[in-house]
C-alpha cells in the first residue's frame, strides 16, 4: 500500500513540473517561445535620441572607411607606391570629407564620435603631406629617366629587344599617366608629362614598326 501511494505521489509531483514547464514557456509572457535575433534592435524615436544606440552604425561605417584610406596612406613606402596614392587621392579626399560632413549633419552621432573623425581626417591628409616629402622625387631625375626611354625605345631593332626593354619597368609605364603627380617640383610637372606622353606614343609607334 505504501508503494502505491508513492508511485502516484511521484506521478503527481512529474505531472505538476511538466505543467510548470509548458505554462513557463508557452503560456507565460515573461518567457516568449522564441528569442527574436532582432529584438535588440531600437529606433531613434525609441531610443529616444539616443545615438549611441543608432547612429553608432554610421559612426562605424565612416570611421571605418576612412580608416581604409588611413592605412593606404601609412603603408606608402616608396615613390611608386607614392603615385599609386596620388592617383586616386584627390577624389577619395573629397570623399571623405563629403562622408564626415554628412555624419555631422545627421544629428546621429555624439559630439565625440564627430571629433574622432575629424582627426581621422586630418591624421590622412597629414599623412600624405609627410609621404610627398618623403618620396617625391626630384625633377631632374624624373626627366632624365623619360629622356633614357624614348632613346632606348628608338634604338631598339627588333621586337624583342623592344619588349625586353619594356618588360623591365611594366610598372613603371603603366602609371605614365600621372608620373608628374611625384615630381617635387610644380614648375617642372608639366613638362615631366609631356615626356610621359611623348614616351607613350614613341613605344606605340615601335611597336607598329616592329610588327
Amino acid at each position: 500500500m505504501k508503494k502505491v501511494y508513492l508511485v502516484m505521489v511521484l506521478m503527481l509531483l512529474v505531472a505538476c513540473s511538466e505543467q510548470k514547464q509548458t505554462q513557463g514557456t508557452h503560456g507565460n509572457q515573461y518567457y516568449p517561445d522564441e528569442v527574436d535575433e532582432d529584438s535588440t534592435f531600437v529606433t531613434l524615436q525609441e531610443a529616444g535620441g539616443d545615438s549611441m544606440l543608432v547612429g553608432s552604425s554610421l559612426y562605424s561605417q565612416t570611421e571605418r572607411d576612412l580608416k581604409e584610406l588611413l592605412y593606404e596612406t601609412e603603408n606608402v613606402k616608396s615613390t611608386y607606391m607614392l603615385q599609386l596614392l596620388l592617383m586616386h587621392y584627390d577624389e577619395d579626399i573629397q570623399k571623405a570629407n563629403k562622408k564626415v560632413a554628412e555624419a555631422e549633419s545627421s544629428g546621429l552621432c555624439t559630439a565625440k564620435e564627430i571629433a574622432t573623425l575629424r582627426t581621422t581626417l586630418d591624421a590622412i591628409q597629414d599623412g600624405v603631406e609627410d609621404k610627398w616629402y618623403d618620396y617625391a622625387a626630384p625633377a631632374v631625375g624624373v626627366i632624365g629617366n623619360l629622356n633614357y626611354l624614348i632613346r632606348s625605345v628608338n634604338s631598339a631593332r627588333s621586337k624583342a629587344e623592344l619588349e625586353k626593354t619594356l618588360d623591365r619597368r611594366t610598372g613603371y609605364l603603366q602609371t605614365l599617366p600621372t608620373l608628374h603627380l611625384v615630381v617635387q617640383e610644380p614648375s617642372q610637372q608639366k613638362e615631366v608629362h609631356r615626356l610621359a606622353k611623348e614616351l607613350q606614343r614613341t613605344i606605340e609607334r615601335k611597336r607598329a614598326e616592329l610588327r
